[in-house]
């Protein structure tokens, strides 16, 4: 009884040393092991899809296992009992089709069980493999990359939205680090950083607005040449592999120079991939141009019919 109770509490002690493993769980949200947190994510979300797999699979092998058993079972041993039958079935699917004795399963059945029908056997044989390996295989792997990728997606873009306030800060901040380098310092309130990030932004917003400054191409280059900028626009998302054409994406009028509210404005627009709404958002945006160009047009040609009429009246 004593040794039962010393071994008990020894794996209890194993226990509790095993359980101190999920600490390892928080390192997961460092930056480094970003990698590795979305492989265990894309697991976790494809649980689903692999849920139903096996239950796909477990009813293929139960027919197949059912048939082979009544068709064979009397005179080959794998398809003895339904169990015997089904996991003959599912060795037959996935390492390698061979009986006990490690002949070929399927060249026997074909020569003694299937003797009379061994045409029909091999056909029979070489469809439902093609249809499992090739096609449910293959798409039960489709579906679940897909779910994976698109769950990824959700996850990234839901990440974008809940840290966009946090992203948006960090870049005011970088562009006012920028101006103090060329400009002077830039005046900001000691508790600037124990400020709440919403109250800090529209503080940064105040204060960038005040200093009345245009950013050209060539400054804008120079900025992008400190590693400390680039690193604060790369931890918002934003790609900045394509510098030499970022300056000109953010110019949307090809004025040749930005203001500090349009340069956070189009780098807080660039953050992430391009997405669904973004897509809808410009659609709409074009037609609204659109619509207001044939409204002018209607309202030039009109009135040019009416300075027509009058030039003929007279």
């Amino acid at each position: 009884t004593n040794l039962n109770i010393s071994l008990g509490s020894a794996s209890m002690i194993k226990v509790a040393r095993l359980a101190r493993l999920l600490r390892l769980v928080r390192t997961l949200h460092f930056e480094f092991f970003s990698e590795l947190r979305a492989i265990v994510l894309g697991v976790f979300s494809g649980l689903r899809v692999l849920f139903w797999a096996i239950v796909l699979l477990l009813v293929l092998i139960y027919v197949f296992g059912i048939g082979m058993k009544t068709l064979a079972g009397s005179s080959q041993d794998e398809f003895e009992t339904l169990p015997d039958s089904m996991f003959t079935i599912f060795r037959c699917l996935t390492e390698g089709c061979s009986g006990y004795d490690g002949t070929p399963l399927p060249e026997r059945l074909r020569k003694t069980t299937f003797r009379p029908t061994s045409g029909l056997f091999m056909i029979a044989y070489i469809l439902v493999f093609m249809l499992v390996n090739v096609g449910i295989f293959n798409l039960i792997m489709a579906i679940f990359l897909d779910n994976v990728v698109s769950q990824q997606t959700l996850r990234k873009q839901k990440e974008l939205s809940e840290t966009a306030l946090k992203s948006q800060v960090s870049i005011q901040h970088a562009v006012a680090d920028q101006i103090s380098q060329e400009e002077g310092p830039v005046e900001l309130p000691d508790d600037i950083h124990s400020m709440e990030l919403k109250h800090q932004s529209k503080v940064m917003e105040k204060v960038l607005g005040k200093l009345d400054l245009t950013v050209s191409r060539d400054r804008f280059a120079s900025w992008l040449s400190h590693e400390n900028f680039t690193d604060v626009l790369e931890n918002a998302g934003i790609d900045t592999s394509i510098r030499t054409q970022l300056f000109d994406i953010l110019d949307a009028d090809s004025g040749g120079l930005l203001n500090i509210d349009e340069l956070i404005s189009g780098l807080m627009s660039m953050r992430g991939h391009v997405t669904k709404g973004d897509i809808i958002a410009m659609s709409l945006k074009v037609r609204y141009v659109s619509q207001l160009v044939e409204t002018l047009n209607n309202g030039e040609f009109s009135a040019s019919r009416r300075r027509r009429g009058s030039s003929a009246g007279l």
